[in-house]
Protein backbone atom coordinates (compact mmCIF):
# COMPACT_ATOMS: atom_id res chain seq x y z
CA UNK A 1 0.00 0.00 0.00
CA UNK A 2 1.19 3.50 -0.82
CA UNK A 3 0.46 6.68 1.05
CA UNK A 4 -1.09 9.26 -1.25
CA UNK A 5 -2.39 12.61 0.04
CA UNK A 6 -2.54 11.36 3.66
CA UNK A 7 -4.69 8.34 2.78
CA UNK A 8 -3.82 4.77 2.04
CA UNK A 9 -4.32 3.43 -1.47
CA UNK A 10 -4.46 -0.32 -2.23
CA UNK A 11 -2.89 -1.93 -5.24
CA UNK A 12 -5.13 -3.62 -7.82
CA UNK A 13 -3.97 -7.06 -6.70
CA UNK A 14 -4.91 -6.29 -3.09
CA UNK A 15 -8.31 -4.94 -4.17
CA UNK A 16 -8.94 -8.14 -6.14
CA UNK A 17 -7.96 -10.27 -3.14
CA UNK A 18 -10.30 -8.29 -0.89
CA UNK A 19 -13.12 -8.72 -3.42
CA UNK A 20 -12.58 -12.49 -3.54
CA UNK A 21 -12.54 -12.69 0.25
CA UNK A 22 -15.75 -10.67 0.55
CA UNK A 23 -17.48 -12.90 -2.01
CA UNK A 24 -16.36 -16.04 -0.15
CA UNK A 25 -17.61 -14.62 3.15
CA UNK A 26 -20.96 -13.63 1.63
CA UNK A 27 -21.48 -17.07 0.10
CA UNK A 28 -20.51 -18.80 3.36
CA UNK A 29 -22.97 -16.66 5.33
CA UNK A 30 -25.85 -17.53 3.00
CA UNK A 31 -25.85 -21.03 4.48
CA UNK A 32 -25.61 -19.88 8.09
CA UNK A 33 -28.65 -19.65 10.32
CA UNK A 34 -28.89 -16.97 12.98
CA UNK A 35 -30.05 -18.40 16.29
CA UNK A 36 -30.73 -16.76 19.62
CA UNK A 37 -30.78 -18.79 22.79
CA UNK A 38 -32.46 -17.69 25.97
CA UNK A 39 -31.44 -19.34 29.16
CA UNK A 40 -32.84 -19.20 32.63
CA UNK A 41 -30.38 -18.81 35.44
CA UNK A 42 -31.29 -20.75 38.54
CA UNK A 43 -30.01 -18.59 41.36
CA UNK A 44 -29.97 -21.41 43.88
CA UNK A 45 -27.43 -23.33 41.83
CA UNK A 46 -24.93 -20.48 41.52
CA UNK A 47 -21.99 -20.37 43.86
CA UNK A 48 -20.98 -17.14 45.63
CA UNK A 49 -18.41 -16.18 42.97
CA UNK A 50 -20.91 -16.64 40.14
CA UNK A 51 -23.52 -14.56 41.97
CA UNK A 52 -20.98 -11.80 42.52
CA UNK A 53 -19.91 -11.87 38.84
CA UNK A 54 -23.53 -11.72 37.67
CA UNK A 55 -24.29 -8.78 39.94
CA UNK A 56 -21.11 -6.98 38.83
CA UNK A 57 -22.03 -7.60 35.19
CA UNK A 58 -25.34 -5.82 35.69
CA UNK A 59 -23.81 -2.95 37.70
CA UNK A 60 -20.96 -2.40 35.22
CA UNK A 61 -23.43 -2.48 32.32
CA UNK A 62 -25.50 0.20 34.02
CA UNK A 63 -22.45 2.35 34.75
CA UNK A 64 -21.18 1.95 31.17
CA UNK A 65 -24.59 2.90 29.75
CA UNK A 66 -24.72 6.05 31.89
CA UNK A 67 -21.12 6.94 30.99
CA UNK A 68 -21.82 6.64 27.25
CA UNK A 69 -25.02 8.65 27.71
CA UNK A 70 -23.00 11.44 29.37
CA UNK A 71 -20.48 11.42 26.52
CA UNK A 72 -23.33 11.59 24.00
CA UNK A 73 -24.96 14.51 25.82
CA UNK A 74 -21.67 16.41 25.49
CA UNK A 75 -22.09 16.42 21.71
CA UNK A 76 -20.31 13.23 20.63
CA UNK A 77 -22.20 10.98 18.23
CA UNK A 78 -22.90 7.46 19.46
CA UNK A 79 -21.33 6.04 16.28
CA UNK A 80 -18.07 7.89 17.06
CA UNK A 81 -17.66 6.41 20.54
CA UNK A 82 -14.88 3.80 20.70
CA UNK A 83 -16.20 1.30 23.23
CA UNK A 84 -12.98 -0.70 23.49
CA UNK A 85 -11.03 2.31 24.76
CA UNK A 86 -13.38 2.83 27.72
CA UNK A 87 -11.74 0.90 30.55
CA UNK A 88 -13.07 2.91 33.49
CA UNK A 89 -16.05 5.17 34.14
CA UNK A 90 -16.69 8.08 36.48
CA UNK A 91 -19.83 7.99 38.61
CA UNK A 92 -21.33 10.11 41.35
CA UNK A 93 -22.09 8.59 44.73
CA UNK A 94 -25.15 9.44 46.82
CA UNK A 95 -23.05 12.17 48.45
CA UNK A 96 -22.35 13.68 44.98
CA UNK A 97 -18.67 12.64 45.15
CA UNK A 98 -17.01 11.66 41.90
CA UNK A 99 -15.70 8.08 41.97
CA UNK A 100 -13.89 6.20 39.20
CA UNK A 101 -14.70 2.52 38.60
CA UNK A 102 -12.75 0.06 36.45
CA UNK A 103 -14.78 -2.11 34.08
CA UNK A 104 -13.33 -5.54 34.81
CA UNK A 105 -16.26 -7.92 34.29
CA UNK A 106 -18.06 -6.50 31.26
CA UNK A 107 -16.59 -7.51 27.89
CA UNK A 108 -16.11 -5.49 24.73
CA UNK A 109 -18.85 -7.36 22.86
CA UNK A 110 -21.37 -6.43 25.56
CA UNK A 111 -20.17 -2.82 25.42
CA UNK A 112 -20.69 -2.78 21.65
CA UNK A 113 -24.17 -4.26 21.99
CA UNK A 114 -25.10 -1.63 24.60
CA UNK A 115 -24.05 1.18 22.24
CA UNK A 116 -25.83 -0.52 19.32
CA UNK A 117 -29.01 -0.69 21.39
CA UNK A 118 -28.61 3.00 22.28
CA UNK A 119 -28.28 3.89 18.57
CA UNK A 120 -31.41 1.86 17.80
CA UNK A 121 -33.32 3.54 20.62
CA UNK A 122 -32.27 6.97 19.39
CA UNK A 123 -33.48 6.18 15.85
CA UNK A 124 -36.81 4.93 17.21
CA UNK A 125 -37.30 8.08 19.28
CA UNK A 126 -36.47 10.28 16.26
CA UNK A 127 -39.03 8.39 14.15
CA UNK A 128 -41.71 8.77 16.82
CA UNK A 129 -40.97 12.49 17.19
CA UNK A 130 -41.25 12.98 13.42
CA UNK A 131 -44.63 11.21 13.45
CA UNK A 132 -45.78 13.51 16.26
CA UNK A 133 -46.11 10.85 18.93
Amino acid sequence: MKEDDNRLVCSDAKKAAIKVTRFATASRRQNQICRVFECKIVGKRLNAKQRKQLKLLFVEGKRFYNHVLNIHQNGVSLKDINTTSIKSVDCLTKDKKKVSYDLDVIGSQIKQSIVARMISNEKTIMTLVKKGL
